[in-house]
């Protein structure tokens, strides 16, 4: 079985947001994201600090980000990249 390398992206609807917010509250939600970006800022030296690369597309332009893996080498799951879990 092949193991997928790098994380799908999730969208996250507005309604989706909605019942996060409305399940978790907005206090916690909003530290949730606090915390990840004192996180992230703390691991600065350790991102590839590049250039976003612009894809055109039949709705538009799609920014491809840039990503740096984790510290273990692993990519976070789907339910620990959701706000303040």
């Amino acid at each position: 079985m092949q193991t997928n390398r790098y994380p799908t992206t999730v969208y996250l609807s507005v309604p989706e947001m909605l019942r996060l917010v409305q399940r978790k509250g907005l206090s916690a939600c909003i530290a949730g994201v606090a915390d990840r970006i004192v996180r992230e800022f703390l691991r600065w030296n350790e991102f590839d600090k590049s250039a976003r690369v612009a894809c055109p597309s039949d709705v538009g332009v799609i920014e491809l980000t840039p990503r740096h893996k984790p510290r273990d080498g692993r990519w976070p799951s789907r339910s620990s990249a959701t706000v303040a879990n």
